[in-house]
């Protein structure tokens, strides 16, 4: 912090030299002379910051022999002050570093190749007036360049007339002022980063019982939800509970009021807190009155304990894998993230993980009895290993009442209920369908890059160029057939064939994004996971196979280039039909099964049993829902607490159960429908641009009506595309990768969105320059 330019010196013909000397040596009123030890120790608190070793730099360009050089010098090393001299601006610079506080004696008498205003301008651009006193000699005090040395920084202007007196003066005041105040400064510096990167939360407001909040720390930021900015000014019962602020109204007496109680410096208890989200967090809390001598409050310190500390450490395991606050990624894996792989490892909490960290912290009461301990261990290795089961009764509950179960189970579930019955799909197989084989050979353009459809580098743009926006039908002829698709539905490659034009026709050429390249996109990834999951024996079914692949085509079936909120908030019918909920999914599925149904000739479902096409349909639906991404953290960390149950050396997904089946299927079409990011780098900057460019006509259309910006960051006037790239790997991409690679271990993904973060960032990092420059 610079010290405030413009302040003089008092007017020393009125205050004898005696006088002057003891109004700097005396102590304040009410506090002892110091000791010999502490004279020139300088003390902030009950912190002894050390002595003040000032060190005084002369710079007289040019003049190593001035007269008036040599008495300054010899008056000062007299008074036993440590003394060099400069002959230039860069020699003095030189001097300064490494000193904790120096005082700058500037000659700023008529200089012909030396400007003492431009000067310490330079000098300011390198923050050396941090730690300095400057002082300047003038001719006369009457000299006309006084008001500019003031102006610029100079704190102290001395007349040539007697200046050795004065100087010995000047010097004892800044002794006594700016040395001591800079040299605290500097320690509250420290203490400030302290504070900031306190793993527990600390805010300060203003001496009010329901005071303003005036700043608060990242752990605030992080537990609280809400940033610095928004916290700034709001009033504390906007965010903490009533017992605390009726607390804080009351700080006479001994005792306390509510759940708080008074200590010697501070009142403690529990309070009760209100995140951004509407959570709600119970906190031990700590908070002292900071008064002044006079007994004033002049501001509140809190201090709240942080309730997610217990889960960043790696200590929730089974099986020695950590559940939670640590990723299950192999540490092969984190390395070849790079750089922003730290951000993934924020706690995406959910109810489920609230409860565990509240069971867990409970087993840590001083008066938590062994017995109970062990059960709330046994409760939480429960909920750990099998999440689902939160939501349905226990297998074993039909031997005692089967009936109460079909009774509770049929209230509970919103769809029908399905698995699949490997004898009842062998049935199916058993009755292949033995009509004619309408195989349609892509056209040779085409066939070399069909030829790729199956590897990651596959370039969907190039196969768009060439078949002039077919890109589904040609490619998803190329896959379906790949993998055997008519064989398992028992229908004509005609009919397969025919049910793609229907669905192609039935996206919108003219999004950006969400149109048919982006299915067959999706399509092609889940191809290429499915390969990949074959390959190592993960034991996928054809049917489940078949369920994956439909889903992935017709998950954005019809989409209006708009979002979720956006259709919600311009009461669209189909949010009305649909009641706000996965409005867009809901329509996506209904849809297509309703095109698919109309006529025979595309309907790829005609020939199937109806209990497996009844399994089928419900299967495609809950992987069609799994793409909203208002549940993406719902459905990750489900999927991380199943790698922390099952053997990662034995994959086959026939090993899991049921639902445990569905989670990896869900998280298989979610990572294939956000993939862009992990694509080559053409591609990736490709579907950066247009889905860019439907957010920013959803915003144009926000404010044409007079809607909430759903997504503000995509405003034309704001919207910088690297920023909302890498924004959108710190939050969604990179712990999504990071998991599903622990399980299929798939490194060319990983490469590609390394690479393409990177380049992100330093397109970033290179505005950002740009931007400091011009200012």
């Amino acid at each position: 912090m610079p010290f405030v330019a413009g302040i003089t010196a008092p007017n020393l013909d009125t205050i004898s030299e005696k006088r002057l000397m003891e109004m700097a040596d005396s102590p304040s009123p009410g506090r002892p002379r110091p000791t010999l030890r502490n004279m020139k120790d300088i003390y902030f608190g009950t912190v002894n910051l050390g002595s003040d070793d000032s060190k005084i730099v002369f710079l007289f360009p040019g003049k190593k022999e001035d007269p008036l050089l040599k008495s300054l010098l010899t008056a000062c090393e007299e008074s036993r002050y440590q003394c060099s001299v400069a002959t230039s601006p860069e020699g003095a610079l030189a001097q300064l570093a490494g000193v904790l506080h120096s005082i700058m004696v500037v000659d700023a008498r008529h200089q012909a190749n030396f400007d003492p205003e431009v000067f310490v301008r330079e000098m300011n651009s390198s923050q050396m007036e941090d730690v300095l006193t400057l002082v300047a000699i003038v001719s006369s005090l009457s000299d006309q360049v006084v008001p500019g040395l003031i102006s610029v920084g100079y704190s102290r202007i001395l007349p040539v007339e007697d200046c050795e007196r004065r100087l010995l003066m000047e010097l004892k005041m800044a002794e006594n002022a700016e040395a001591k105040l800079r040299r605290k400064i500097m320690f509250a510096y420290a203490l400030f980063e302290a504070v900031d990167h306190s793993n527990d939360s600390i805010e300060i407001t203003t001496p009010h019982s329901d005071g303003e909040i005036m700043y608060v720390n990242k752990s605030f930021e992080e537990i609280t939800e809400y940033s610095s900015d928004e916290a700034v000014g709001l009033k504390l019962s906007e965010i903490f509970g009533v017992n605390e602020i009726a607390s804080r109204s009351d700080l006479s007496g001994s005792g306390g009021r509510g759940s708080f109680r008074k200590t010697e410096r501070a009142w403690e208890g529990e309070s009760v807190s209100k995140q951004k989200s509407g959570s709600v967090l119970r906190q031990h809390v700590k908070f002292l009155p900071i008064a002044n001598s006079l007994q004033r409050i002049l501001h509140y310190v809190t201090i709240r304990n942080n309730p997610h500390e217990g889960s960043r450490l790696p200590r929730l395991k089974i099986n020695g894998s950590p559940v939670m606050g640590e990723s299950t990624v192999s540490l092969q894996t984190r390395k070849s993230l790079g750089s922003f792989s730290a951000k993934s490892m924020i706690m995406k909490e959910t109810p489920m993980w609230k409860v565990i960290y509240l069971l867990r912290q409970t087993t840590e009461l001083p008066d938590c009895t062994a017995a109970i301990r062990e059960t709330l261990d046994h409760a939480v290795d429960i909920l750990l290993k099998l999440p689902e089961q939160l939501y349905t009764l226990p297998e074993d509950a039909s031997k005692e009442d089967p009936d109460a179960k079909d009774f509770v189970n049929g209230l509970m579930r919103n769809t029908r209920r399905f698995s699949f019955n490997v004898d009842q799909l062998k049935r199916q197989e058993g009755n292949q369908y033995s009509a004619q084989n309408y195989h349609r050979v892509a056209p040779a353009k085409l066939r070399d890059v069909l030829q790729n459809s199956l590897t990651w580098e596959f370039d969907i743009m190039r196969l768009e160029q060439l078949c002039q926006h077919q890109t589904l039908y040609y490619l998803g002829l190329e896959i379906f057939n790949a993998f055997n698709v008519c064989k398992f539905l028992r229908i004509e490659e005609k009919c397969l064939g025919n049910w793609l034009q229907l669905m192609e026709k039935n996206y919108h050429r003219k999004n950006l994004y969400h149109n048919s390249t982006h299915a067959a996109d999706v399509l092609q990834c889940a191809a290429y996971f499915i390969q990949s999951m074959q390959e190592n024996e993960f034991g996928l079914e054809d049917a489940e196979i078949c369920s994956i692949l439909i889903a992935c085509v017709i998950h954005d079936l019809d989409h209006p280039a708009r979002t979720n909120p956006f259709l919600c908030n311009t009461n669209h019918e189909l949010a009305v039909l649909y009641n706000d909920t996965a409005v867009l999914e809901n329509h996506h599925s209904a849809l297509a099964f309703k095109l698919t149904r109309k006529h025979s000739s595309s309907n790829i479902f005609k020939h199937l049993d109806k209990s497996v096409y009844s399994t089928m349909r419900s299967a495609i639906i809950d992987l069609v829902m799994a793409t909203d991404m208002s549940r993406h953290f719902e459905h990750l960390t489900k999927f991380k607490a199943l790698l922390s149950t099952v053997d990662t050396d034995s994959p086959a997904i026939s090993s899991l159960t049921t639902e445990q089946q569905l989670v990896v299927k869900r998280v298989l079409v979610k990572t294939a429908d956000i993939s862009n990011a992990g694509r080559p780098l053409n591609l990736c900057v490709e579907w950066a641009k247009r889905i860019a460019g439907e957010y920013m006509a959803q915003c144009e259309e926000e404010k044409k009506y007079n809607l909430p910006l759903v997504l503000p960051a995509f405003e034309k006037s704001v919207c910088f595309l690297p920023k909302t790239q890498v924004q959108f790997v710190d939050f969604f991409i990179s712990e999504l990768y990071e998991v599903w690679n622990n399980y299929l271990e798939i490194p060319n993904l990983l490469i590609h969105v390394r690479s393409n973060y990177e380049h992100w960032k330093k397109e970033v990092a290179l505005k950002e320059r740009r931007s400091s420059n011009e200012v």
